[in-house]
């Protein structure tokens, strides 16, 4: 997260931008050792606030939506430190990889409202949990 600009702060990871601030926030399940990464978008235009949690997002995301067809691989597999078919050096790999490759290059696509605009458009934030005020914006 950090060579990808963002600075932690408690459970989060967070880059401030001119239109959004983003957060990246790793929640562990209350039933098992599965965990899920969630994208979250700060819309700058609706509020100002420093450190928003990701539940206070505009829109908010689980990083394996993003790759609907192998979504379920990395939630079983990677995501689930119960699940022993790789090992722990694999996972890290894994885990890394799909973070550099998949997550953060989408999440830095959402640092502008123009294109939250497009990737709202060409159907990009399908499954994301977008607030009445922020679809308001995106349609605009």
């Amino acid at each position: 997260m950090k060579k990808a600009g963002f600075g932690k702060k408690s459970d989060g990871w967070y880059l401030s931008m001119d239109d959004t601030i983003l957060v990246v926030n790793l929640q562990k399940s209350n039933f098992g050792e599965q965990y899920y990464i969630n994208l979250a978008v700060w819309l700058n235009e609706l509020g100002q606030i420093t450190f928003p949690k990701e539940y206070q997002c505009h829109i908010r995301t689980r990083a394996t939506l993003l790759e609907p067809e192998r979504q379920k691989y990395w939630e079983d597999k990677v995501f689930n430190l119960e699940n022993t078919e790789i090992t722990e050096e694999e996972r890290l790999e894994l885990v890394q990889s799909f973070l550099e490759n998949t997550a953060i290059p989408f999440l830095l696509s959402c640092g502008e409202v123009a294109e939250l605009k497009r990737l709202h458009q060409e159907g990009q934030l399908k499954g994301a949990a977008v607030m009445a005020n922020a679809q308001k914006i995106l349609q605009s």
